[in-house]
């Protein structure tokens, strides 16, 4: 949707923080200068970083990419948590590692396997 379509009260702003993050999906704030971003369908997950505070994203890394519908996204006293459609993954300290392109651990692989699940 256009943003100029979106009615807002009076006082509020809009405006696109990340542009061509195709099918986004689910987010997680670092609370400092990093929102992760799975896409579902593209599999991927994204870390969008606003490094001078200016609302707009300056660097893009992928963090994880060839996922089975990234669905679930949680950032949690520095690690961040991605669920699949069939398991959990955590990429421990992901601020340290994020340009890295870094290797998660698995901490549960007995979920349903079907699609459906992660719709």
């Amino acid at each position: 949707m256009p943003l100029e379509r979106i009615k807002l009260p009076a006082g509020f702003h809009i405006a696109v923080f990340a542009a061509d993050v195709e099918n986004a999906r689910s987010m997680a704030w670092n609370g400092k200068d990093t929102l992760y971003v799975g896409t579902r369908n593209e599999g991927s997950v994204y870390a969008l970083v606003d490094s001078n505070g200016d609302y707009r994203v300056d660097m893009r890394y992928v963090v994880a990419d060839g996922l089975n519908m990234p669905n679930g996204i949680v950032y949690h006293a520095g690690d961040l948590y991605v669920a699949e459609v069939d398991k959990i993954l955590k990429y421990k300290n992901i601020d340290e590692i994020k340009h890295q392109t870094p290797k998660p651990s698995v901490i549960y692989e007995d979920l349903p396997t079907e699609s459906h699940h992660g719709w």
